[in-house]
C-alpha cells in the first residue's frame, strides 16, 4: 500500500468520523438514548468503520440506491445501538436522517466536483481540500439535523405506526429515484464536457431535493404529534369521567359511613334482642357485606392508578371475581398517565375476559408491584386452564377464544418499551403470569 492509499484511507475515515459525529448530535436528543462510555465508542468505531469500506466498495456510485441502502443500514445500525428504542422508531430516524443528509452530501460533492475537476475525499485529490469538504459536511449535517430534530426527537407516547414508516418509505424512496431520474435526464442535455454548468445544475436540483427531504420528515413527523395528541385527549377525558365517577362513590361512601354511624346504637340493640345465634352470624355476615363494599376506592398514592384499580374492582365485584392488589404506586410517578392506563386497563380487562367464564372458585385476579435493586416490577396473574399459541413472542387469539390475552398486550409492550422496560408472559401451574420490568426509573 502506497503512502497516497494510506492518505486516502485515512481521509476517508476522517470523513466517515465527521459524518457520523454530526449524527451523534441527533441522537442525543432523541428521548432513548443512552450514552455508555465503552458501549457506545465501540458501536460508533463499528459504524464508521462499515461507512469508510462502503465508501471505498462504492466509489463510483455514491450517488445511487446502490450506495445508500447500505450506507441506510449503518446508520440504522448506529441509531439502534446508541439508543434504547425499539426496531419501528430506530427505522424511522434512520429515514429521517437519510432524507435530511443524503442530498446536502451530493451538493457538496457536486460543487467540489464541478470546481476541482475530481472527487474530494478520493484519488489523491488535495488533502486540504478533502479536510474542507469533510468539515464542510459535518457543519451541513449538523444544520440540517439541528433543524429536523426540534421536530422529530420529541417522544412519542407509543411506537409509531407501521402504516406511517410505510408512508415516509415510499416518500423518501421517490424523492432518492426521482433526483437519480433528474440526474441521468441531465447527462445527456449538459454533456460531461462541461462539467462546471453540469454539477451546479445538480446541485441546484438536489439542494431542491433536500429541502423537500426536511419538509417530508417535518410534515410526517407534525402527523404523528396530532394523531398522539388526539389519543392523549381521549384518554384524558377518559380519566376525567373516571374521576368524577370516583368523586360521587367517596362521597356515597362518606354517607354511607354516616349512616352506619348513627344507625350503630341501632344495630347493636338489634343484636341484643336476637335470641338465635344463627340470626346474630346472619344479621353480622350482612352488616360486613355491607361494610365491605366500603372499601371500593384505591388508594395506592397515584391518582390515575386509583382510578383504574377501584373500576376494576367494581367490574370484578359485579362478575363474582376475586382481586387482589398489592401495588405501591408512588413507584409509578414516572410513567405518563396515558401509559399507567394503557398498561394497567389493558392487562386488568385481559384477565377479566380470561377468568368470568371459569368456576366461580377460580376467578380470582393478582396484581403486585415491587422494586428489587435497580428494578421495579410490575406482576399480574391469573388462572389459565387452556394452551396459548404464541406468534412474534406474545400470544394469540381467536374469536372463538376472544378472552385470552393476545388483545391489548401489544399496547402494552409499546408503552412499556417507550421507558426502555421489558414484557415477559408465561403459564405457569395453570396460571398467566404477566411481568413487566422497569429499570432504575
Amino acid at each position: 500500500m502506497s503512502m497516497t492509499d494510506i492518505i486516502d484511507l485515512g481521509m476517508l475515515v476522517l470523513l466517515s468520523i465527521f459524518e457520523l459525529s454530526a449524527c451523534l448530535r441527533y441522537l442525543s436528543r432523541l428521548d432513548g438514548w443512552r450514552y455508555r462510555k465503552c458501549g457506545s465508542i465501540a458501536v460508533f468505531i463499528v459504524s464508521v468503520a462499515a461507512n469508510t469500506v462502503l465508501m471505498i466498495v462504492f466509489r463510483e456510485f455514491t450517488h445511487s440506491l446502490v450506495y445508500l441502502l447500505p450506507s441506510g443500514l449503518v446508520i440504522f445500525g448506529m441509531v439502534y445501538g446508541l439508543c434504547q428504542i425499539n426496531i419501528t422508531n430506530a427505522y424511522y430516524h434512520t429515514v429521517i436522517i437519510l432524507l435530511s443528509t443524503r442530498f446536502l452530501r451530493y451538493v457538496l460533492g457536486d460543487i467540489l466536483i464541478g470546481y476541482t475537476g475530481d472527487i474530494s475525499y478520493l484519488n489523491g485529490a488535495d488533502v486540504g481540500i478533502r479536510f474542507l469538504s469533510g468539515l464542510g459536511i459535518f457543519i451541513l449535517f449538523s444544520i440540517s439535523l439541528g433543524i429536523v430534530g426540534k421536530y422529530t426527537c420529541k417522544p412519542h407516547a407509543k411506537a409509531i405506526p407501521i402504516r406511517r414508516l410505510i408512508t415516509l418509505s415510499i416518500l423518501a424512496f421517490a424523492l432518492i429515484c426521482l433526483n437519480d431520474f433528474v440526474m441521468e435526464g441531465l447527462s445527456p442535455l449538459y454533456g460531461y464536457g462541461n462539467p462546471r454548468s453540469f454539477m451546479t445544475t445538480m446541485a441546484l436540483f438536489e439542494l431542491i431535493c433536500g429541502f423537500f427531504g426536511l419538509i417530508i420528515g417535518i410534515g410526517n413527523e407534525s402527523m404523528l404529534l396530532s394523531a398522539e395528541r388526539e389519543t392523549e385527549l381521549t384518554q384524558t377525558r377518559f380519566l376525567m369521567r373516571e374521576q368524577l365517577q370516583q368523586y360521587k362513590l367517596q362521597k356515597e361512601t362518606a354517607d354511607r359511613i354516616a349512616e352506619y354511624y348513627h344507625d350503630l346504637k341501632k344495630h347493636i340493640n338489634a343484636l341484643k334482642t336476637l335470641k338465635s345465634t344463627d340470626l346474630r352470624a346472619e344479621y353480622l355476615q350482612e352488616l360486613e357485606a355491607d361494610i365491605n363494599k366500603l372499601n371500593y376506592v384505591c388508594k395506592t398514592g397515584n391518582e390515575t392508578l386509583d382510578i383504574v384499580l377501584t373500576d376494576t374492582l367494581f367490574a370484578c365485584e359485579q362478575k363474582g371475581i376475586s382481586v387482589q392488589f398489592s401495588v405501591d404506586g408512588t413507584l409509578l410517578s414516572f410513567l405518563a398517565l396515558v401509559d399507567i392506563v394503557t398498561i394497567f386497563g389493558n392487562a386488568l380487562d385481559n384477565s377479566i375476559e380470561a377468568v368470568e367464564a371459569l368456576p366461580q372458585d377460580q376467578r380470582e385476579i393478582s396484581v403486585y408491584s415491587s422494586k428489587t435493586g435497580d428494578w421495579l416490577v410490575l406482576r399480574f396473574e391469573n388462572p389459565c386452564n387452556k394452551v396459548l399459541n404464541e406468534k412474534n413472542g406474545m400470544p394469540v387469539t381467536t374469536k372463538k377464544d376472544a378472552g385470552f390475552h393476545g388483545i391489548g398486550l401489544t399496547s402494552i409492550r409499546h408503552a412499556v418499551e417507550r421507558y426502555g422496560g421489558h414484557l415477559h408472559w408465561s403459564v405457569v401451574n395453570n396460571r398467566f403470569i404477566l411481568d413487566i420490568l422497569f429499570l432504575d426509573p
